[in-house]
C-alpha cells in the first residue's frame, strides 16, 4: 500500500505519497491535503509563582492601659476656730440663777437667814447649812419642818419669797453642818399652792472638790446683810483645802452661810460654812467640799416625792435690813 508521509517546513504541513519498491504508481491521483495552518500558539508568558506564604501579620502595638492617679492635695484646713470661753463673770452670772436666800421662823419669828443653792431643779432639792434651819440637837428650828425660799430668776434682782420648802432632817448632816430642803409649796401672794413635777428650777453645775488645787480661783455668792438683800459677789483663790475644808481669802461675811463657792468653771466646789479669823482684821472663808455633800443630795433625789395635798406651812415676815418684807400673810 501507499505512506503518506507528512513533510514539514517551513511552509507549513505537506503530503506526499510514498510508493513502496516496486509498486506501479496508481492512476488515481491522489489527493492532495491541504494542511490547515494552526496558529502558532503564543507561549504563556511564566508568571512567577505568587507567593502564597501568608504573611505575618502585622504587629498590632498592644493597648496598655495605665491608671495614673494624680493625687491633688488637699489644702491643709485652717485649724477651728475656739470657741470663746465664757468668762467668769458669765459662769458667774449663770449660777447665780440658782442662789437662793433662806428665812426660818423660829420662836414665832424669822431670827434666820442664809443663803442656799438648788442642787436639782426639777425634784426642788436646795443645798445649805444646818446651822440656819436646825438646831444641835439635829431637829429643825421651825416646828412645821419649814423654810421660806426667796429666789429671783434675775440675780441682778432683790429676791422675794417665792416657795416654802420642808426641812428633810433625815437627809442632812449636823456634823458636817449639811441640810437638804425640799420645795414643796409656791407662794403666790398671801397663799400657798403644792407645787407640780417637774418644776424647771435652774439648778447649779457640780463640780468635783478633789480635783482643787493650791491658787484655783473661787467664786463666792451669797446673801450677806451687808448686800441689803441683793447677791453678793467675791472672788479669791485656794488657799488651802482638804477632805474636811476647802479656805479661800474671798470676801466673806455674815449671811455668807450655805452659799456657792464656785471653781473657775462655774461649777459648786463648797458649801460657805465658816469664818476663819487668821489675824488683825484677817479672815478665811471655810467651805465644805461638795463632795461631803453629795451622798446627802443622792439620797434624797431618790427619796424625794411630789407633795402631798396638805396643809399649807404658815407665812410669816422677814426682816431685810430695816424694812420688813411681807412673806404672805401677815
Amino acid at each position: 500500500g501507499a505512506y503518506l508521509a507528512l513533510l514539514v517546513g517551513d511552509e507549513g504541513f505537506a503530503a506526499r505519497a510514498t510508493t513502496p519498491t516496486g509498486a506501479a504508481p496508481s492512476s488515481t491521483p491522489e489527493p492532495t491535503l491541504t494542511a490547515t495552518q494552526t496558529p502558532t500558539p503564543m507561549p504563556t508568558p511564566t508568571v512567577p509563582p505568587t507567593d502564597t506564604h501568608t504573611p505575618a501579620p502585622s504587629q498590632t502595638p498592644a493597648i496598655q492601659i495605665v491608671t495614673v492617679v494624680v493625687t491633688v492635695p488637699s489644702p491643709t484646713p485652717a485649724p477651728p476656730t475656739p470657741t470663746p470661753q465664757p468668762s467668769l463673770q458669765e459662769l458667774g452670772h449663770h449660777a447665780a440663777r440658782s442662789l437662793v436666800k433662806l428665812a426660818v421662823l423660829a420662836d414665832g419669828e424669822a431670827d434666820r437667814s442664809g443663803s442656799g443653792s438648788i442642787v436639782d431643779g426639777e425634784k426642788g432639792l436646795v443645798l445649805t447649812n444646818w446651822h440656819i434651819v436646825g438646831d444641835a440637837s439635829g431637829a429643825p428650828v421651825n416646828e412645821e419642818g419649814y423654810a421660806g425660799i426667796l429666789w429671783s430668776e434675775d440675780p441682778d434682782q432683790e429676791p422675794v419669797l417665792a416657795f416654802m420648802a420642808r426641812i428633810l432632817a433625815e437627809h442632812s448632816d449636823p456634823d458636817l453642818d449639811l441640810a437638804i430642803l425640799q420645795i414643796t409649796h409656791r407662794v403666790e401672794g398671801s397663799e400657798t399652792t403644792p407645787v407640780q413635777w417637774p418644776l424647771a428650777l435652774p439648778s447649779v453645775p457640780m463640780g468635783d472638790s478633789d480635783q482643787l488645787i493650791l491658787g484655783d480661783p473661787i467664786l463666792l455668792l451669797g446673801y450677806p446683810d451687808y448686800a441689803d438683800g441683793v447677791v453678793s459677789w467675791t472672788e479669791g483663790q485656794v488657799t488651802t483645802h482638804d477632805d474636811e475644808w476647802i479656805r479661800s481669802d474671798a470676801l466673806v461675811s455674815r449671811g455668807h452661810s450655805g452659799g456657792m463657792v464656785l471653781d473657775g468653771q462655774g461649777r459648786l466646789i463648797g458649801i460657805a460654812s465658816e469664818i476663819q479669823w487668821i489675824g488683825w482684821k484677817g479672815e478665811l472663808v471655810k467651805a465644805r467640799p461638795i463632795n461631803a455633800a453629795t451622798p446627802l443630795i443622792e439620797q434624797a433625789r431618790e427619796a424625794a416625792i411630789p407633795p402631798p395635798d396638805g396643809p399649807s406651812p404658815t407665812l410669816f415676815r422677814v426682816p431685810e435690813g430695816d424694812l420688813m418684807a411681807v412673806l404672805g400673810a401677815a
